[in-house]
């Protein structure tokens, strides 16, 4: 049975770590090394609390603590994969968990010659799952112009040598450090996507909205960066900017982002001529209340998916065992 290695980041997340954790406890697959990687910076309140977690769960996992200086979360999981043995590694954010044969397919699926696997990921909050990530294949291109998504970072499951051959996580990406590997592993490896419920991600801290000044800095260095390697051309760039500038305009607007922050961007779009009907309407409606536009998208999320949220009902409840367990 060949190592499968789970590489946890962590930043103030010690509150929601235990639940990451007892689901790796919970798998079917048992030969598991867990590597937690601490970026909460030596000494700190966070650091202190989250090695006590570890600490905790090493009569029941082969984990190792990692203790680094405070730098990103590209620099954590950097430092995870240096520390990891295992034949096949995969990524955890410290606020999602797997459900119990997460590790047992993806071996499975590692065994039929696939490089890198995916499977359907629920996006839980404490009042239900909004949605479920589904798809059939991914590939670089798809998911560099969001036409399809991986749903968290999570979501990332490789075999060893994608890291030996082709190194890790770049350190300049403050945001986005998913998509980024992700896409540049896409272009050069095999992948599966695997129709099947396996990873949940948990909305458990406040939302926090995407500067959006950094947010543009990072896509372009992503624009930059994938026209070097050749994933695409100088002439895609442009389309993929458009792209980008109305992901960031919906993601500010989902997540309450000040006034004056949303209407830099959709300054931007309206430079380019690229807003459409609906773009003006939505910020029409944001700008004259926040509560009128968020009962509105609400509501259209819940009609939707409104099968999605039954199809995953018990997973707010599987989350509660797992929680309990460590209590």
């Amino acid at each position: 049975m060949k190592l499968f290695s789970v590489i946890i980041p962590t930043y103030k997340g010690e509150d929601s770590l235990p639940v990451a954790l007892e689901s790796i406890c919970a798998q079917t697959y048992k030969n598991i090394e867990v590597i937690v990687s601490d970026d909460n910076g030596l000494g700190t309140a966070s650091q202190l609390s989250t090695k006590k977690v570890c600490d905790g769960f090493r009569d029941r996992l082969n984990i190792i603590y990692l203790a680094n200086e405070h730098v990103n979360g590209s620099h954590a999981r950097n430092e995870g994969l240096k520390r990891a043995k295992g034949e096949y590694i995969s990524l955890l954010d410290d606020d999602d968990f797997y459900l119990k044969d997460y590790a047992e397919k993806a071996v499975e699926t590692f065994g039929k010659g696939a490089d890198m696997v995916f499977f359907n990921v629920a996006i839980l909050t404490k009042e239900g799952v909004s949605r479920i990530v589904r798809n059939d294949e991914i590939n670089a291109v798809d998911l560099l112009f969001y036409h399809k998504e991986i749903g968290t970072g999570s979501n990332l499951c490789f075999k060893r040598k994608i890291y030996d051959e082709d190194g890790g996580f770049d350190e300049r990406y403050l945001r986005s450090q998913d998509i980024e590997f992700a896409v540049k592993k896409l272009h050069r490896y095999s992948s599966e996507w695997i129709d099947s419920l396996q990873i949940v991600k948990f909305y458990n801290r406040t939302d926090n909205f995407p500067d959006y000044r950094k947010s543009l800095e990072v896509y372009s260095l992503l624009r930059e960066d994938m026209s070097g390697k050749g994933i695409i051309d100088k002439d895609t760039c442009e389309k993929l900017y458009i792209r980008q500038l109305h992901c960031l305009y919906n993601d500010l607007l989902v997540k309450k982002a000040p006034v004056k922050d949303i209407r830099a961007v959709y300054d931007l779009l309206d430079e380019k001529k690229n807003l459409s009907f609906m773009d003006r309407s939505m910020y029409q409606v944001y700008r004259i209340s926040k509560g009128l536009f968020r009962f509105v998208f609400d509501t259209y999320m819940s009609i939707k998916n409104k099968n999605e949220k039954n199809e995953a009902a018990g997973l707010l409840q599987y989350r509660k065992e797992l929680e309990d367990k460590y209590r």
